[in-house]
């Protein structure tokens, strides 16, 4: 192998080819390049090479390294031998960039449109935050999201990111939102029953038009005019926007269709049943008294006034209305308030329903017929007089129905049972259903079938109470009612 390296000079001798071969060798092995482990800061081994070089733009190196090092997604670069990752610089805030290693502020794109970026140095499009639901944004580059316009009201949005305005879906029709920037249809409100529109993206309440009087509407969200419903005859509507037709009351008919009030009854006749469709339905009175059950000429009546609920009116403001209610009552009738009475027997006094029903007795209205009575009680001033007292009180009515059925006023019973032993007293209150025999012969019942039987038992302190209003239809007699108040007593004879 000596004779490899020994150059052509030496002599291939034992003594003298060793030393030339030697020699050789170290002449070879001085003249290879030999690479550093490590470059200087700022440099690295340039790729496919054995040298330190200077590190591009874009890119960077500490002293130790032997590579240069690229800056992140989002930063950039244009220095040449950097030695610290501090020279890269952060893409400004709305702007965004995936390169590696970019040598310049132009790889820095702008968040698109939807979206915005408040930080800096974002590493790719989907760090830009995007607008949310119902709202859009054509704006690039944004940097808060107070670019991100909200749908108007009337519309809604279930897009993220949304770019246009176009991505605003408006309410059908039928419906409307006041709500801007709503990200749901759950946010487009149903037109009330009795209403209707026919606009798409309604922004208010406003744009829902009532039906006509004489009309009704029963569902939700309709969207035109046809869906309101003519009443039919034996019925009628007085007001805008009904979501029902009131049966024609006592002592009226009505036999067209849109009725907006109905005709009274000839003197000396009375319907009895609401809802009579034909004027032969007012039958002659069989027995004198002006159509009335008795000589005392008594009459219960109703208003029913639609839309107001009494429970959310104070105590205080309760007792005005019903002295009110029961003055007006009586000035109507011609005569003093004490003819006016609640179902109790309280004297110029009225009873209010939960449900916005006002319930009171005519004791002696003569020398008014029944009709006469009638004819004063369904007038629209007396109906715009009880409107306008409630409205000063409480709140307005959307309607007034008024209902008047000639009957005799029977004042509560009372029954006392009283036991030997430590058992409580137990007093029994009975209210009987005030009678009515009309002239013709055949129970009455009250306005427009829209009233339910009552039995409402209220116990406290050892006293059972039972209300026995009949509202529905068909009057029992007095006899009828004498079952409860025998039972009570039985229960509290066992009980005691």
């Amino acid at each position: 192998w000596l004779k490899l390296f020994a150059p052509a000079s030496c002599v291939p001798t034992q003594d003298s080819i060793a030393p030339c071969a030697m020699a050789r060798l170290v002449a070879l092995l001085v003249s290879l390049p030999v690479a550093s482990a490590t470059c200087a800061a700022g440099r690295g081994f340039a790729p496919d090479t054995t040298t330190c070089g200077e590190c591009p733009e874009g890119t960077w190196s500490s002293a130790g390294d032997d590579q240069c090092r690229p800056c992140r997604p989002g930063t950039w670069s244009d220095r040449r031998g950097a030695s610290s990752e501090s020279t890269c610089q952060r893409c400004p805030q709305g702007t965004w960039s995936s390169q590696i290693a970019s040598p310049a502020a132009e790889s820095c794109s702008p968040c698109p449109a939807g979206t915005w970026g408040a930080g800096d140095g974002l590493g790719a499009p989907g760090a830009c935050t995007a607008c949310a639901e119902g709202t859009w944004s054509a704006e690039t580059g944004a940097t808060s999201p107070e670019v991100c316009q909200s749908c108007p009201a009337g519309t809604w949005s279930s897009v993220r990111g949304a770019q246009s305005a176009g991505t605003c879906i408006e309410c059908s029709p039928g419906t409307w939102s006041a709500v801007t920037g709503a990200p749901s249809q759950s946010t487009c409100a149903p037109c009330s029953r009795g209403t209707w529109s026919s606009a798409s993206g309604a922004g208010s309440e406003e744009t829902c038009t009532a039906c006509e009087i004489g009309t009704y509407q029963p569902a939700l969200g309709q969207a035109n005019q046809s869906v309101c419903i003519r009443c039919a005859p034996g019925n009628y509507s007085l007001a805008e926007g009904a979501e029902t037709c009131g049966f024609c009351p006592p002592g009226t008919w009505s036999d067209g269709f849109a009725a907006m009030s109905c005709q009274l009854c000839p003197e000396g006749t009375w319907s009895v049943r609401p809802g009579a469709l034909r004027k032969d339905q007012c039958t002659r009175c069989a027995t004198g008294g002006g159509c009335f059950a008795s000589a005392a000429r008594s009459a219960e009546v109703v208003l029913e006034l639609q839309g107001l609920e009494f429970a959310a009116v104070t105590a205080e403001r309760l007792r005005e209305l019903r002295a009110a209610l029961a003055q007006e009552l009586a000035s109507v009738a011609g005569a003093a308030t004490d003819i006016v009475v609640d179902p109790l027997g309280r004297s110029a006094m009225v009873a209010l329903d939960a449900d916005g029903r006002v319930r009171a007795f005519l004791l002696d209205v003569a020398p008014l017929t029944a009709n006469g009575l009638a004819a004063r009680l369904y007038a629209a001033e007396f109906r715009q007089a009880v409107a306008n007292i409630t409205a000063r009180i409480a709140t307005p009515p959307r309607a007034v129905y008024v209902s008047v059925v000639p009957k005799i006023f029977v004042p509560p019973t009372t029954m006392r049972t009283t036991s030997s032993t430590a058992a409580p007293t137990t007093t029994t209150t009975v209210m009987t259903a005030s009678t009515h025999e009309s002239s013709a012969g055949t129970t009455s019942r009250t306005n427009a079938g829209r009233h339910h039987d009552k039995a409402q038992t209220t116990t406290s302190s050892g006293e059972y109470i039972i209300d026995y209003t009949l509202t529905s239809g068909v009057d029992l007699p007095a006899t009828s009612l004498m079952w409860p108040a025998m039972l009570l007593a039985g229960v509290a004879l066992a009980v005691a």
